[in-house]
């Protein structure tokens, strides 16, 4: 393990904040075992290769494996990417999601874990990845549709039938998806078809009356032009001591209610840690609909209520915060989530890219993972 001697750390019981390099890295022990969260963000002061880079280093020294990377960036660094860092994205055994952003903008973030991890492969191309403790089996799956060709509507079903597909071969099946990302391109062309597609196959896998994941559905291309990047998290438990349950937003309606098929948190609670998984949450008032339209600090400010009731009611506090995106329509407005955390005095550890959100008067929407210990 790395010691960090160059870094700054903050503590609070058995988790820990790191700057290493120009990194931002949630440390968080639970037994034997230590999970990261890696968050790195290109800005005037650093570049995108150094940042990647330093993402690499870090697993090197702390002999971790990533369980899932994400690189938001546009087309010409992620060539440059691929041309110096191949050996190393060759070499990890989780795939890596690619999205596409606009050239100023770039962030990585890297969740990896100290426990052996196992490639998931389908014609030969790796599609996941495994991991398991004591408790409970894990799986981390990102992937492109088959048929790009297709309609959007179909390569949306196929990605969810794919899930379901890869799931069983390495022992589970979709009811045990606790939390999927669907970075969807021109997501407001054809929301209403992808929410079809995903319920016409909830419907088919009876998910309806099982455990309805949380889920994060935004507006970004992809290099391989595919109707959408799709990414789930499934965890088998193995014995009783192990419960997951859907959490409540006190201060919204269930998704559900407006026809969007998807658990506002989930719950998972083992005996040596909680993790609660945040869907992605904007500007929604109870009953459903959008509000303050055209206010990016009020649809920020009001944002921040909701999910601030609803980790309190997950048993959390944004101290618990390990992981999270903030998506904004345009990313000009970048500095508006930074202006109220510092207000509010609230450090959450995150990246920020530019995505449409589903609707196309919402201007700003946030996921966030939470660990207790």
């Amino acid at each position: 393990m790395e010691t960090l001697a160059n870094s700054q750390t903050g503590q609070s019981g058995g988790m820990e904040k790191i700057i290493d390099k120009n990194l931002e890295i949630i440390r968080v022990s639970r037994g034997d075992i230590t999970e990261f969260f890696v968050h790195g963000q290109a800005d005037t002061h650093v570049s995108e290769i150094e940042t990647i880079a330093a993402a690499f280093d870090f697993l090197a020294k702390n002999s971790v494996q990533a369980v899932a990377f994400r690189v938001f960036a546009d087309n010409e660094v992620r060539a440059r990417i691929a041309a110096d860092f191949q050996a190393n994205l060759d070499g990890l055994n989780c795939p890596v999601t690619w999205i596409c952003q606009p050239e100023d903008v770039f962030a990585v973030q890297v969740q990896a874990i100290s426990v052996e991890v196992t490639p998931i492969k389908q014609a030969d191309a790796v599609v996941g990845c495994t991991f398991e403790d004591d408790n409970m089996v894990c799986r981390q799956l990102s992937f492109v549709p088959d048929n790009l060709d297709a309609e959007r509507f179909e390569q949306a079903g196929s990605a969810f039938e794919k899930i379901e597909t890869i799931l069983q071969g390495v022992g589970l099946d979709f009811s045990y998806t606790v939390r999927t990302w669907l970075f969807v391109w021109d997501i407001l062309d054809w929301y209403d078809k992808l929410n079809l597609a995903r319920d016409n196959f909830f419907e088919k896998y009876n998910i309806f009356n099982k455990l309805v994941p949380a889920s994060t559905g935004v507006g970004v291309p992809n290099p391989a032009s595919a109707a959408l990047t799709t990414e789930a998290f499934a965890v088998k438990a193995k014995n009783d001591t192990v419960n997951i349950q859907p959490v409540i937003s006190p201060l919204q309606c269930p998704a559900l209610d407006y026809k969007s098929s998807f658990a506002r948190a989930t719950l998972v609670e083992a005996p040596d840690h909680r993790r609660m998984l945040v869907s992605g949450t904007a500007s929604i008032e109870p009953g459903g609909e959008t509000i303050h339209v055209d206010d990016v600090e009020k649809q920020v400010d009001l944002t921040m209520q909701v999910m601030t009731a609803l980790i309190k009611n997950g048993g959390m506090d944004w101290s618990d915060v390990c992981r999270g995106i903030a998506y904004f329509k345009d990313k000009k407005d970048f500095g508006v989530f930074d202006a109220w955390c510092e207000a509010n005095d609230i450090n959450i550890p995150h990246i920020k890219v530019e995505a449409y959100i589903c609707r196309d008067d919402l201007l700003f929407e946030l996921e966030v993972d939470g660990m207790t210990t």
